[in-house]
């Protein structure tokens, strides 16, 4: 009797789950990926075992977060949604897309949300997907078109790159914004610090420093800064000492006017800093304008004063050019350069004169000297006519007026004496 009953109660639950069946979940996972893909494919599989007829359903992808070492990192997804219908006894996959442009070394999971209505039931389910996309990890088999021959390493963590000699990923494109500074102590990607300042204030006070990802309070700025910032006029530098903000000047002007306007601020105060912290160096640059102001004015006059001297030089030969007297013109230039008849003839007596006194020289010289002084004499004639200078000393490296053993020339007596 009991046997009969739980067969009973068996062929009964069978009839009930057969006759309310409806939309099930077959099958799901990840699409193999391949190279140059921008996203990751996700795949569910239904079936309609509803006898009452077709079952209407819609679906979109939920979120997706990206879970490494229990810090979950949801990824925004702007995801439509997909309105279909499917027949009883039929089977669909649906294809969901994850959008990455980094594709291994993931771990995480996307929610699914599939709504259907059949005739005699309604029903929403939220399907978890999970994937995990590390080269070396048990689902390595999705990634075999993907990796293809490039060579495997084996990192320390997640965030190094298992395809390119454990380099550093890009933070910001892996966690798609949510992790965008990578921390090379930990080798991990990690979040940018929140900097929040106080509402009350009219000026921000807190200062985020990427470099070591904190936020950092500093004396708020002043309207001075902020004018000198904005008028491309000044940059703001960081200073090492703490609670100090300095603001150095760095002239972009190039103009007699904005060196004007930039001397003029100066003086009105608007460069001037409005708390003690705060500390402003423009001494440079107020020398650089006055200078520049000095010179641009400098090198106007010049060019219109050449200006005026190429067109009056123009007009003056035009006039002369006009009147015919081009020709006399050039010849009084050229006479001003020529070399004037008085110094030819002064040099054609210098010449005889020379010669005049060489021959009296030799004449009155020993016998034995005479040959040496006139090449002596010649030389110096070559080295004056060359425009070089003779010195007094090279006569004596030229001719020897000793003879014998240290005893001095006795001169001949002269042929002609009276």
């Amino acid at each position: 009797m009991f046997i009969k009953k739980c067969l009973l109660f068996l062929f009964f639950d069978i009839l009930v789950t057969e006759v309310l069946a409806s939309l099930i979940i077959v099958e799901k996972g990840v699409i193999p990926l391949e190279r140059n893909s921008v996203a990751i494919q996700l795949y569910i599989d239904i079936e309609n075992n509803n006898l009452a007829g077709v079952c209407r359903y819609h679906t979109r992808l939920k979120k997706c977060l990206l879970d490494s070492c229990k810090e979950n990192c949801e990824v925004p997804i702007d995801a439509s949604e997909t309105i279909s219908k499917i027949r009883n006894r039929n089977r669909k996959t649906l294809i969901y897309v994850f959008p990455t442009l980094f594709l291994h070394d993931l771990i995480g999971s996307c929610d699914i949300e599939l709504a259907y209505r059949c005739p005699d039931k309604n029903e929403e389910l939220e399907i978890n997907i999970p994937f995990d996309t590390r080269v070396n990890g048990k689902s390595s088999f999705l990634l075999e078109k993907y990796v293809g021959s490039d060579k495997k390493y084996v990192c320390e963590t997640i965030d190094q790159n298992s395809l390119n000699e454990c380099l550093p990923v890009d933070c910001d494109v892996k966690y798609c914004g949510a992790r965008p500074i990578y921390d090379a102590d930990f080798k991990r990607c990690i979040a940018a610090a929140t900097c929040v300042g106080i509402m009350e204030n009219d000026l921000p006070q807190t200062v985020y420093e990427p470099d070591l990802n904190i936020c950092t309070d500093y004396s708020p700025l002043t309207n001075q800064h902020i004018y000198a910032i904005s008028s491309g006029l000044g940059t703001v530098t960081q200073s090492p000492k703490s609670d100090d903000v300095v603001v150095k000047l760095k002239s972009n002007c190039s103009t007699i006017s904005q060196n004007v306007f930039l001397l003029r601020d100066l003086l009105n105060g608007k460069f001037c800093p409005c708390d003690d912290g705060a500390r402003i160096d423009f001494g440079d640059d107020c020398i650089n304008a006055v200078f520049s102001i000095v010179l641009c004015i400098l090198s106007v006059c010049a060019v219109i004063l050449s200006i005026v001297c190429c067109i009056n030089s123009t007009v003056w030969v035009h006039r002369q050019w006009m009147d015919g007297k081009v020709k006399e013109v050039m010849l009084k230039v050229k006479s001003k350069f020529k070399r004037s008849e008085k110094y030819k003839e002064f040099r054609r007596t210098r010449e005889i004169r020379n010669a005049l006194l060489k021959e009296v020289v030799v004449t009155d010289i020993p016998l034995q000297l005479r040959e040496s002084v006139l090449n002596m004499c010649d030389n110096m004639n070559e080295n004056i006519g060359k425009k070089r200078r003779y010195r007094r000393s090279d006569i004596g490296s030229q001719i020897s007026l000793q003879t014998g053993e240290n005893a001095p020339l006795k001169y001949p007596e002269a042929e002609n004496s009276d």
